[in-house]
């Protein structure tokens, strides 16, 4: 339809019919009221960026639109082939800028907000917003890239580790100030391990209850002898033997069994008895036989 702008609208150059347009012209506030009408063709402003399709008091209901793009000062609205809505400039895809997100199938309502300034996810079924969680069941840390910070366990990794740590760094170990020779101790009031110098010899010992230190009393005491050829003074260690080598007897001698030598010999008086023999008597290999009708002198002896 072609138009002449005049002051505050336009006129019509042709007909215009009322089965398509209805028309109120208001000369006062310079306003032309329009009622139901067919359009035709394009709908163009002639000004751009001027004009607005309804006021914020005054809007238009419902829009139905074909096609598949809405063009909005360049970033295009737009139904993919699938029947998908997104959001391009051209073949640049923009972001949705929106305080949170919310997920509807029919039944269960589930929300992506900020909160406390992180993203966090909500139940929205009761009517209001329960904290939430997000269901990982099917993942694992198969579906997970690695950081830079919090790496994942692999066993050369914890080979390499142990590797190159030092005893010094578990928590209850303190090796500050070590020195050659000395020795972890525990330090109860301290209540972790710290470098101790431990003696070189057995005297920076305690002794125990089964592995007892020598000592002079001890090894004494566990000395003891029977019968009466030999005394023993535990006091002082020494052992006296109570008949020499060349004893001598003052009484009589009494002989229960048979004394055997390589050689005997007797000088001066020898008493048997009531008989008296002076002189020397030399045995060798022979023997000397003693009954109640005197001595008896075997072969080969001396006398």
């Amino acid at each position: 339809m072609a138009k002449t702008k005049v002051t505050g609208g336009y006129i019509a150059d042709s007909a215009i019919t009322s089965d398509h347009l209805h028309t109120t012209l208001d000369l006062s506030t310079k306003t032309l009221t329009i009622g139901a009408t067919t359009v035709s063709g394009h709908l163009i402003p002639d000004t751009n960026i001027t004009y607005d399709l309804g006021s914020s008091t005054y809007r238009f209901r419902d829009i139905y639109l074909d096609g598949s793009t809405i063009n909005l000062g360049g970033t295009e609205l737009k139904k993919n082939d699938s029947g998908d809505i997104e959001l391009k400039s051209g073949s640049t895809f923009k972001k949705l800028v929106i305080s949170e997100l919310e997920f509807n199938d029919g039944s269960n309502r589930k929300k992506f907000k900020i909160d406390s300034g992180r993203i966090k996810t909500f139940d929205s079924s009761g009517g209001s917003d329960t904290a939430d969680k997000i269901s990982l069941a099917a993942n694992t840390t198969d579906d997970l890239g690695e950081g830079s910070s919090n790496l994942y366990f692999t066993t050369a990794r914890a080979d390499a580790r142990i590797s190159a740590a030092s005893i010094g760094d578990l928590s209850d170990i303190n090796i500050s100030g070590v020195t050659a020779g000395q020795a972890l101790a525990w330090s109860a009031s301290n209540n972790r391990f710290e470098p101790t110098t431990l003696g070189s010899t057995t005297d920076s010992f305690a002794e125990g209850s089964s592995n007892l230190y020598f000592t002079n009393a001890r090894a004494r005491g566990a000395i003891s002898v029977s019968g009466n050829a030999l005394s023993y003074n535990s006091s002082t260690g020494v052992l006296t033997a109570n008949y020499e080598e060349s004893p001598s007897f003052t009484g009589n001698v009494t002989v229960s069994g048979t004394i055997s030598s390589g050689a005997i010999t007797s000088t001066g008086v020898s008493s048997f008895g009531s008989e008296t023999t002076v002189g020397n008597i030399e045995l060798d290999n022979s023997s000397i036989g003693v009954d109640e009708a005197g001595i008896l002198f075997q072969p080969n002896s001396a006398y």
